[in-house]
């Protein structure tokens, strides 16, 4: 398997030797009077706490049209050429989830539906694009209902590429999107592997699948990897929900043969960031999260990570003034950060909001329910929009929606 050797790691942290070259120092605190960016435009940061309803949400497509229609998506949206492409959780012909494409106007069709013998199940995790094909997992399904690895074209004609097994070393129950690197796909599973605490995977376009690291061989190495990785240099950096000295998750990096090094121990004081579910986002050096719990009011964060290992939670979300529970990772625009909550706002099913490094945090929108409710995934931007999905809500009410937030 000559391919998992073809990737230089450079000397950032392959060799977790200092590893300072990594990542950079954390920012400066930025000061209250400078201009924010967001999307390109300058905005002073009081006119970024403008009531959510300057920026219009509308749902763009609702699931549950019909019987085989997708139903209640976890995952984001993927561009391509100017469609949307994504993932349902459940609903099709099988109830086992689909593939999905939307236009910005609305017109859906169904890729793939899921189910089939020995077919995936249950996707929980965004689509990415490698040489004009989509690739993506499923958490179920697949030769022993372990989950799989799988393929489509962006017209459909689907194929499994891996099923996870229950080999005492391989994963199991991926819910996580995928990395590309070189051609080889890189993933995490929330289970399974030696330890049955989740590992980290590589798989070849071609379905020849690895094990590069067993999470749970000790306490303090974190467990239960449930976000997508993040290319550092050469190294896979990524986050645990669980486990670590203070059990309430991790930021790891792993190199190629194997080797992994913790960085940072979430909950080491009362109000630290604690339970990451999402990944990472590289930003000038310096890696920016956010976690399910903790922050002081123990709602969620907003973290930041230097190259040595220093975070700092740069907000901690609120309830009903911005939000609770985020479960997405985040998105860069011109510097500026957005991402989502599953909970809070001021209807508590959710929020859009921008932040910006070192500064102030605001509501873009709070979810009301026809635009969708409780969002799982992470934002997508194409021209002036962010396009995104909602778990439940829309105009079927329970089914979830694709939206489209107009900055």
């Amino acid at each position: 398997m000559r391919w998992f050797y073809g990737i230089l790691l450079g000397t950032a942290l392959s060799s977790f030797s200092g590893g300072d070259t990594a990542l950079s120092p954390l920012p400066a605190a930025a000061s209250t009077g400078n201009v924010s960016r967001v999307n390109g435009l300058g905005l002073a940061p009081q006119s970024l706490a403008r009531r959510a309803t300057e920026y219009p949400c509308t749902a763009i497509y609702s699931f549950g049209a019909t019987r085989t229609d997708g139903l209640y998506p976890q995952a984001g949206l993927i561009a391509l050429n100017g469609t949307l492409y994504g993932t349902t959780y459940e609903g099709g012909r099988y109830g086992k989830g689909t593939v999905f494409a939307v236009s910005p106007r609305g017109a859906e069709r169904v890729l793939h539906q899921f189910g089939g013998p020995s077919d995936g199940a249950n996707p929980q995790a965004a689509l990415i694009e490698v040489g004009g094909l989509l690739f993506g997992t499923t958490y179920d399904g697949g030769t022993d209902n372990r989950g799989t690895v799988f393929e489509i074209g962006i017209d459909g004609g689907e194929k499994i590429i891996h099923s996870f097994s229950k080999s005492a070393s391989d994963g199991a129950n991926p819910q996580a999107e995928l990395l590309a690197i070189d051609g080889v796909l890189y993933g995490t599973t929330d289970a399974g592997g030696a330890h049955e605490a989740g590992t980290v995977f590589a798989v070849s376009t071609a379905g020849a699948e690895r094990v590069l690291y067993s999470f749970g061989r000790t306490h303090a190495d974190g467990a239960n990897p449930q976000a997508a990785l993040t290319n550092v240099s050469g190294a896979l950096v990524g986050t645990t929900y669980a486990g670590g000295v203070n059990g309430a998750g991790t930021v790891f990096a792993l190199n190629m043969s194997g080797a992994e090094k913790v960085l940072y121990n979430f909950g080491q004081t009362p109000t630290d960031a604690a339970n990451p579910q999402a990944g990472l986002l590289d930003v000038n050096g310096v890696l920016y999260g956010t976690t399910q719990q903790g922050g002081v009011n123990g709602l969620g964060t907003i973290f930041a990570l230097s190259r040595s290992g220093v975070e700092r939670v740069e907000h901690s979300f609120g309830g009903a003034s911005d939000g609770q529970l985020p479960a997405a990772g985040l998105i860069d625009i011109s510097g500026k950060l957005y991402g989502t909550t599953y909970q809070g706002g001021a209807r508590n099913l959710g929020t859009v909001f921008a932040f910006r490094p070192g500064g102030t945090e605001s509501v873009l929108y709070s979810f009301t329910g026809p635009a969708g409710k409780y969002p799982q995934a992470g934002l997508t931007a194409m021209g002036a929009s962010l396009y995104g999905t909602t778990f439940d809500g829309g105009a079927n009410i329970y089914y979830g929606a694709v939206f489209a937030l107009t900055l």
